[in-house]
């Protein structure tokens, strides 16, 4: 669908027309079996898209897509299978709409649309649309008050905005969302917002978008924590002019501590590369063991920690060590019991003792290896 004038001339939304493409939201989350949208994320939705002009972004897990133009224009797809379905209530509705021929399903499925489920409520991402910034400057409201200090010095902070007791659950969630893209909770008394160590605007536009967090199960996303960074770090001893990679990056918690002008990231979820490039880090969108397999690139130090389940441990290892120069070496932190396998024959090895308490909501113990490539 094209639908016109959706934005006025300041560039603002047109609240009449956006509220048809809340109410198409509003079925399309029926189908979806989540809950009502609510008009202001859909106002954020489109204002998003009309600071990207003339890019498609995918919006509630793949449902819809929208591309915004500058001149007030956006266009519309709809999902095939949301599609057929809006047709069976059109056909129930005016049974002569759609011609005879058009009202059988295609057997093959699109492949440019993917649909996914497992979405935030809406409630969580409007509470998410109204997140404010705390002022970072002194506040003097008249000349003989002494200025106010501010609670941070950060620019990269969050604030939910409104009162805790509006809706406790779907604040949580919101702070569920904000640590997982690295914020950290500060408060005083009872005031509260979100620090981060980079801008996390564009990252928590593409949630708005997407209506999801990475999937934590399927890309086995467990981020590698500060102490457990520094020794492996530490470990790797990286030194001037040497080329670094690490796959899978997940958020960065490794390439944080790694020399950016000399580092590759490699990391499949796209909003897990919003995070990278805005923390400065040259990233590669791709999954890590594909793209292993076509790079002519190798480096001088590669530090990882892989995805552990259904054997991708060894799996990315095996991948890593490939791109690892003659001379060169790796440093990871693998599955405890690693450490008695011969991962890699021909490699120099240096195993930690186990080390447990690592990851958050697991009880996975896990060893540091250090590993020299022969020349």
């Amino acid at each position: 669908m094209i639908i016109e004038c959706m934005f006025d001339q300041w560039g603002m939304c047109n609240y009449e027309r956006t509220g048809y493409v809340d109410d198409l939201r509003k079925v399309i989350a029926k189908f979806m079996g989540r809950d009502a949208t609510g008009l202001n994320t859909t106002n954020k939705i489109l204002n998003i898209a009309r600071a990207r002009s003339g890019e498609w972004v995918a919006i509630d897990g793949g449902a819809l897509r929208v591309k915004a133009f500058m001149k007030g224009t956006i266009h519309l797809e709809i999902h095939p299978d949301m599609a057929w379905r809006l047709n069976d209530i059109l056909a129930f509705l005016h049974p002569a709409a759609i011609p005879a021929e058009h009202r059988q399903k295609p057997r093959t499925k699109v492949k440019s649309f993917d649909l996914h489920s497992n979405l935030l409520p809406f409630s969580v991402l409007s509470v998410l649309s109204e997140l404010e910034t705390e002022r970072t400057e002194p506040l003097k409201r008249n000349r003989w008050e002494e200025p106010r200090p501010p609670v941070t010095t950060n620019p990269f902070n969050r604030r939910l905005k409104g009162y805790s007791d509006e809706n406790k659950a779907a604040r949580a969630e919101a702070e569920k969302v904000l640590m997982s893209l690295g914020g950290v909770k500060m408060n005083i008394n009872a005031f509260t917002w979100f620090e981060f160590d980079y801008d996390p605007t564009t990252a928590l536009e593409d949630v708005q978008l997407s209506g999801a967090l990475p999937d934590q199960k399927t890309h086995q996303f467990y981020p590698t924590t500060g102490e457990l960074a520094a020794q492996l770090l530490n470990e790797a001893d990286i030194r001037e002019g040497e080329t670094c990679l690490e796959p899978s990056a997940g958020m960065g918690g490794l390439a944080d501590l790694m020399p950016k002008m000399q580092t590759a990231c490699v990391e499949i979820s796209p909003l897990h590369c919003r995070v990278l490039e805005a923390k400065g880090h040259n990233v590669i969108e791709a999954d890590f063991l594909q793209w292993s397999q076509r790079t002519p690139q190798r480096f001088d130090v590669v530090v990882m920690n892989p995805p552990y389940s259904e054997g991708r441990a060894v799996a990315h290892l095996n991948a890593a060590a490939a791109l690892v120069k003659d001379g060169g070496r790796l440093a990871a932190i693998l599955p405890a019991g690693s450490d008695r396998k011969d991962l890699l024959p021909g490699w120099d090895c240096n195993w930690s003792a186990p080390i447990e308490g690592m990851f958050a909501g697991t009880g996975v113990r896990v060893v540091r290896l250090m590993a020299y490539k022969p020349e």
